[in-house]
């Protein structure tokens, strides 16, 4: 069983897609370890059991199911993040066997200048900065199992993104070249994997704030964001994105975690409370989950994984901002 991109009423699914079933595996046994809730830990169970079908006889796991299906690297790191997850839950050792062929094949893979390419086989792609979010699943595996490589693999992604990427503003390019063209959903990618390397190399956090502080000069006054800025940039607006804006409410929940100051818990009361409002209400599959964002060519009777998955998880740690004031407690997890 793995996670569908979108869910409509009428009902109409569309294919299982592996990034999306990597962070639902995180999800549930997030609940699990939360509730002890069987079914929590089932669901998580059936959609380890459908990943592993997608690896591939090189580790690498595959886009999908379907014949000469690509392997795409950020994919394989949150699929391997889901199954890190699910492992501490399950103490699965097969599970555990699984996950270290897929780093091993992903230590090799590492460019010198530490970034992946878009497929494992293809060394055409051009860099991007949103695979810094596979910081969080290569931290993980190095708690596991103290293989320092895995340290400096996601030490190299961070260095990488911020020499390259990062604007003086805080905010990330989507190319070397355009500074203003702008994507907040890869963005909050972005900081999530930073926060994750904060854990173990404490001096990420300036550039984490300086995203939150860009991301909190470009909220809306209802709470969300918009989708993508143009080159010149400017708001692409009509466009707005639930996932990026459940992304934003928890890492400016990190961040005040940190400093206490009172624009960042704002700035995630104000998010969550734009995107909890706008839950579906109807019943059957779609009830309790949200669109993917509004757009004139969006049918918002649409339940998109990206944005239900963010914001349950961003409604958690806000619910137990009192337990995660320090380092240790408060985790991204997916």
């Amino acid at each position: 069983m793995g996670f569908i991109p979108k869910v409509t009423f009428p009902l109409f699914r569309y294919d299982p897609y592996p990034e999306i079933t990597g962070y639902g595996i995180s999800l549930f046994s997030k609940l699990y370890k939360m509730y002890k809730n069987e079914e929590y830990f089932r669901r998580a169970l059936l959609a380890s059991e459908a990943i592993i079908k997608l690896q591939s006889p090189s580790g690498y796991f595959k886009y999908s199911l379907k014949e000469n299906s690509r392997e795409i690297i950020f994919d394989s790191l949150m699929m391997v993040n889901g199954l890190l997850d699910f492992y501490e839950i399950s103490n699965e050792e097969n599970l555990l066997k699984k996950i270290l062929i897929t780093l091993e094949k992903l230590l090799k893979l590492l460019e010198i200048n530490g970034n992946f390419p878009y497929f494992y086989a293809n060394d055409i792609n051009a860099p991007y900065f949103h695979i810094t979010k596979g910081a969080i699943p290569l931290i993980k595996a190095y708690l596991y199992l103290d293989d320092m490589r895995l340290l400096k693999v996601a030490e190299k992604l961070g260095n990488f993104a911020i020499s390259h990427f990062q604007n003086r503003d805080g905010g990330f390019r989507l190319q070397f070249n355009v500074p203003k063209w702008n994507r907040f959903h890869y963005l909050c990618y972005a900081l999530e994997g930073l926060i994750a390397l904060e854990s173990q190399i404490p001096i990420f956090f300036d550039n984490i704030k300086r995203g939150a502080i860009y991301l909190l000069s470009n909220q809306r006054s209802n709470g969300s964001f918009w989708y993508s800025f143009t080159n010149e940039g400017l708001p692409i607006k009509n466009w707005v994105d639930n996932a990026a804006t459940a992304q934003a409410a928890r890492i400016f929940l990190f961040v005040f975690s940190r400093t206490h100051e009172r624009r960042f818990i704002a700035g995630s009361v104000k998010a969550l409370n734009y995107l909890l409002k706008r839950q579906h209400k109807t019943l059957g599959l779609i009830c309790g989950g949200l669109p993917f964002g509004y757009h004139p060519l969006i049918d918002n009777s649409v339940a998109c994984s990206w944005a239900t998955q963010f914001t349950t998880d961003s409604t958690m740690l806000f619910l137990n901002l009192s337990s995660m004031n320090d380092r240790e407690h408060f985790i991204i997890s997916f």
